[in-house]
């Protein structure tokens, strides 16, 4: 039988590692976009992808692409398709719809129009008119619209393949199942689970890192637990899909038999402990998943666990970093895990990276990844004496008017190190092939960072220009210390090669 078009989403920043998970499942990847891949399968390797899939989002059954400029166009093309077939009596439809153009301006009436087509078409089938549902419809219709093309699908999951099942209490900010698996495979995981190493997070909040974790190393599939929209289309083949489930039954048993790894958060909210142990219930995992309430400051390992990884997502806000507290929490889980946590594998996902500086470990790999729509980056770390480093001093403890490296403004932050990105990338085959000259990587290139940054084998010179007469000491001052906390991670160096010389620059 010949394959089929699928279109498979992911949260951005996920697209190679989905290539590799479906291509894993028997798909055959056509191409890759920012928001998937393009994939041509048989039926029920699709149907495998939405039970088995950890990092997917939805998995599209492409229909068709068609030219649509108009509101008219849009109609045009959803009365085309045969819904007649996926419609049977008394079933619902919902569409969704992205994009927008110059004369679809709004996406509720792109959605319209394709709704009005998909009637029209039905009416002139003589076919019985199917409700409009909008929350758990029998055929969700996906349609999209990007520089005048319409493309049309429906979603064999029906929500979203991050929705497990086991997750109805979060956490204040949680993260989707998905990101959270994607954060395992790039902290190594699977490897770590498969050598029986154990798993522990000491901001667990409702315990998504840990109930993820445990499903992979018990090769449970993330699908399971949930039903599909698809099982209620006409011409499902339900016998392949018993068979597919019962495939995964029998594995999660084996699984849970054959792993040896331990599971263990803490979370100084009560609250989301609760929450943590009814979905660690939900999940059935009581048995080698356990979260207790413990301040970090008294978190410890037990003598028992096995090394493994350390994996955690810090809260992160404003206020905390305002006032301090957010330097003091990874100062303060930097000190707990080299105490107690030598051999073992540290992963720090954060909205903040310049904070990976105050955990006294040097990072050997960093991931840029997205929570939603926020930049986020994956630290790792390996513990153990020869990564340890001096954390970076508090304000107290600045010597020679050095100010404190903590940056205040993260979009301002952001700027300058995209910037010095870019600079970087223009200068790397001079940095590669001439490493011992000079280069100048920054020379004040944005007015907000009067500074010089220059290059020469691997040490970082920086000095500031003398500062306008109308810029108050004090905002100086907290430019430069945004830029000293940046200037590392976006140039991939150690804090302690970056060098401030304190002369400062004539304009």
């Amino acid at each position: 039988m010949k394959p089929l078009p699928f279109f498979i989403t992911c949260p951005k920043g996920l697209v190679e590692l989905l290539d590799e998970e479906v291509s894993g499942l028997g798909a055959t990847v056509t191409r890759r976009s920012p928001a998937g891949v393009w994939i041509e399968a048989q039926w029920r390797t699709a149907m495998a992808i939405c039970l088995w899939s950890r990092l997917a989002s939805r998995v599209i059954r492409h229909l068709g692409r068609f030219d649509a400029a108009y509101a008219e166009d849009l109609k045009r093309a959803s009365a085309s398709i045969s819904w007649e077939d996926w419609l049977v009596p008394g079933t619902s439809f919902r569409v969704s719809f992205q994009g927008t153009d110059d004369n679809i301006r709004n996406s509720h009436f792109g959605a319209q129009c394709i709704k009005d087509g998909v009637l029209d078409r039905m009416s002139a089938a003589g076919a019985t008119r199917p409700s409009v549902e909008g929350r758990d419809p029998d055929l969700p219709i996906h349609a999209r619209l990007h520089r005048g093309k319409l493309e049309l699908g429906v979603d064999l999951a029906g929500a979203s393949l991050h929705r497990r099942g086991y997750r109805t209490d979060a956490g204040e900010a949680p993260l989707r199942e998905n990101l959270a698996a994607a954060l395992l495979h790039r902290a190594g995981w699977p490897a770590i689970a498969a050598d029986n190493g154990d798993f522990v997070d000491p901001l667990c909040g409702s315990g998504t890192l840990l109930i993820e974790a445990a499903m992979m190393a018990t090769d449970s599939a993330p699908g399971l637990s949930r039903s599909f929209a698809f099982e209620r289309w006409p011409g499902h083949d339900a016998d392949t899909w018993q068979q597919l489930r019962h495939d995964a039954e029998q594995r999660r048993a084996a699984g849970l038999s054959s792993s040896r790894s331990r599971f263990r958060g803490s979370d100084r909210d009560r609250a989301v402990i609760r929450a943590a142990w009814h979905n660690i219930e939900r999940a059935g995992l009581t048995d080698r998943v356990h979260v207790e309430r413990t301040d970090l400051a008294d978190w410890a390992l037990p003598e028992t666990a096995t090394p493994g990884l350390i994996l955690t997502n810090p809260p992160y806000g404003e206020r905390l970093k305002a006032d301090g507290q957010l330097a003091r929490l990874y100062q303060l889980l930097g000190e707990r895990v080299r105490a107690c946590a030598a051999g073992w594998r540290l992963g720090v996902f954060t909205a903040v990276p310049e904070m990976g500086h105050q955990i006294g470990l040097r990072s050997h790999r960093q991931y840029r990844l997205f929570n939603g729509a926020l930049e986020a980056s994956l630290l790792l770390f390996e513990v153990n004496p020869e990564q340890y480093r001096t954390p970076q001093r508090t304000p107290e403890e600045i010597e020679d008017g050095k100010p404190r490296p903590h940056v205040y403004n993260e979009e301002r932050a952001r700027m300058l190190s995209n910037r010095l990105r870019k600079n970087r990338r223009v200068l790397r085959k001079r940095l590669r092939n001439q490493p011992e000259a000079r280069y100048r990587l920054y020379d004040a290139d944005i007015p907000e960072f009067a500074v010089r940054v220059e290059w020469e084998n691997g040490r970082v010179e920086v000095r500031q220009y003398t500062p306008a007469a109308s810029m108050p000491k004090a905002v100086a001052d907290e430019r430069l210390a945004e830029a000293l906390a940046v200037i590392p991670e976006a140039l991939e160096v150690a804090p302690e090669d970056v060098h401030f010389e304190p002369q400062r620059l004539d304009r």
